[in-house]
């Protein structure tokens, strides 16, 4: 019977050994953290003061020389002016050059073939039929013959073949009269009237050689939406379709695809219209192309190296200092930024490095300029980029981050971080392609902490790519022992359990020592178990403790003293009693 007993309590103890030898459950770790993502950027203008101009200009004139400077000629704030400058884009600074033999305002100035500039009619009884040579490599003005019919408000073309077409203006009435200067002779001709009278209309030469004429004002308080074409060749022009709506004071771009974006219009009580259409030499029609965010009227067109339009300035319900741009592709508009001041009547004008000269105009204060500014042109970018965070939880709020930008329409220049998405860290160098590692500052423990990267542009063009999450464990585990019998036998069964606030509880150390003086020694490391047996002495009191380490590396401090203890010592038999049997 002894032998039974026995037998049945070494099966006991078999089975609570089993038991309590079942492994932790796991808590799997994060899997890799690596974000990629995309985000675009909008075209960006930013505008800066330059030098001011010598004298406040309305209705002036900006031309672009072959040399890279830019010649103001003219306009005022009355009387008009005689007095010419030159913009010089490296140095950034107006300097008079040589004055006109006339003042005028309302003129035109074009650009010859041989780098000269001619100036024709303008507002001042001597400028109405005077014309007279810019001579950049002297700055000397030198007269060139009179006009047939004396003008301003008119238009100035440069055709194909070098010479210039007049066309239209006012001088009391509007007018339909052409005229031609040959710069070869310095003659003029008269040549084919126009169909209708008109002044503030537009002049663009197409690449067919023909010049299209478009809006303006028969009449001093009229608009018109006609449109018609110059010939060269027959020296007549011809009435083609309408535009949409009538317009004056509007502008006229001819873009790369050949098309020409006409944009805004004059007063209607007093607002500018804020439509633009384009018109198509193929098919000699007009289409919309979609509406200004601004009614604009006295703005300018600029067309930029990328093919967009940039529209600065100008009037509508109020004076504006906004700019937008005009994207052919998507025929769509979209606001970009302003300048410093409102401006209307102004000029802009493309210099040879890219950047846009504004210069005088009328606002609200002055109201007539002299200052000028220069818009830098930020064209729109898409970002690639890629963040790398670490995949584990982690016990620290300094982590190791990786990004590198993988494309982008210009290189990538540098990338930050940030927390928020608001306050960002410090711009660290980058080439598109390679990966660069930082250290980065994670505030406070939790899971799934959010950082964001971004990415900038040789333009500074800057954009939030990508964020992604890290895990992160600041607090330590716990973990308790199971208490044990005041006495045990010589094989002692121990089970201890733990828990962790976030990122869960990895593994066990257990220790033991007999009795209060004996050395902390190893029974278990880095154990997921949960339960083992530990084989003593007869006699021994043993001392036993737990410590837990989580997911993240944090380790649970031992206790001062220990979790639980027992003796080993001799167990008595149990007594069993068997039932009498009654026969």
């Amino acid at each position: 019977m002894n032998r039974i007993c026995r037998f049945s309590k070494l099966i006991i103890l078999v089975a609570i050994a089993l038991y309590f030898s079942m492994p932790l459950p796991s808590i799997s770790a994060p899997s890799t953290n690596s974000f990629t993502g995309s985000t675009s950027v909008p075209d960006v203008v930013v505008f800066t003061y330059t030098d001011d101009l010598d004298d406040t200009r309305i209705y002036h004139t900006a031309t672009l020389l072959n040399n890279g400077m830019v010649l103001v000629a003219g306009g005022g704030s009355l009387p008009w002016l005689s007095s010419a400058e030159l913009f010089n884009p490296a140095s950034e600074t107006w300097n008079t050059t040589g004055s006109m033999n006339i003042a005028r305002g309302g003129h035109t100035a074009t650009l010859l073939s041989s780098g000269k500039v001619l100036v024709v009619g303008g507002l001042n009884a001597g400028a109405l039929s005077s014309a007279e040579l810019y001579d950049p490599d002297t700055g000397i003005w030198s007269t060139t013959g009179n006009i047939n019919v004396s003008r301003y408000y008119h238009t100035a073309t440069l055709l194909s073949n070098g010479m210039v077409l007049i066309a239209g203006g006012y001088n009391g009435n509007s007018l339909t009269s052409a005229e031609l200067y040959d710069p070869e002779t310095g003659a003029w001709s008269i040549t084919g009237s126009m169909s209708g009278a008109r002044h503030y209309h537009t002049a663009t030469l197409l690449e067919n050689g023909k010049v299209l004429v478009a809006g303006g004002r028969p009449t001093y308080w009229t608009d018109t939406s006609s449109a018609e074409l110059y010939d060269p060749d027959t020296g007549t022009w011809r009435t083609i379709q309408s535009m949409s709506g009538a317009r004056f004071y509007h502008t006229a771009t001819l873009l790369d695809n050949g098309k020409v974006l006409v944009a805004g219009t004059g007063y209607l009580s007093p607002s500018g219209i804020n439509t633009a259409e384009l018109y198509d030499p193929t098919y000699g029609t007009w289409t919309t192309a979609g509406d200004m965010n601004f009614l604009r009227v006295n703005h300018t067109a600029t067309l930029l190296s990328n093919n967009k339009v940039l529209v600065i300035g100008g009037s509508g319900d109020t004076l504006l200092a906004n700019a937008e741009i005009y994207d052919p592709d998507t025929d769509t508009w979209e606001t970009i930024g302003s300048m410093n001041i409102v401006r209307c009547c102004h000029k802009s004008i493309l210099l040879n490095n890219g950047k846009v000269l504004v210069a005088g105009g009328f606002d609200a204060v002055a109201p007539y300029l002299a200052s000028s500014e220069l818009g830098s042109i930020l064209d729109a970018n898409t970002f690639t980029g890629t963040l790398t965070l670490p995949s584990d939880w982690i016990n620290n709020t300094i982590i190791s981050a990786q990004f590198v930008g993988t494309s982008s329409a210009a290189a990538i220049n540098a990338g930050s971080l940030s927390n928020d998405n608001i306050t960002w860290g410090d711009w660290i160098s980058a080439t598109p392609g390679e990966i660069v590692t930082t250290s980065w500052y994670i505030s406070g423990e939790g899971s799934n902490k959010l950082v964001y990267l971004r990415l900038r542009d040789v333009n500074g063009q800057v954009a939030t790519v990508v964020n992604g999450t890290v895990n992160v464990d600041l607090t330590k585990p716990w973990s308790t022992m199971s208490l044990l019998p005041p006495i045990s036998p010589a094989i002692i069964s121990l089970s201890w359990s733990g828990s962790d606030t976030l990122s869960g509880v990895a593994t066990y150390d257990v220790q033991v020592r007999a009795g209060l003086t004996g050395e902390w020694t190893v029974v278990l490391i880095n154990t997921i178990n949960t339960s083992t047996t530990y084989v003593g002495v007869n006699g021994i009191t043993y001392y036993f403790r737990t410590r837990a380490i989580d997911m993240a590396g944090n380790v649970e401090d031992w206790p001062l003293d220990y979790d639980a203890f027992t003796t080993v010592g001799s167990i008595p038999d149990r007594i069993v009693f068997l039932p009498l049997i009654h026969k």
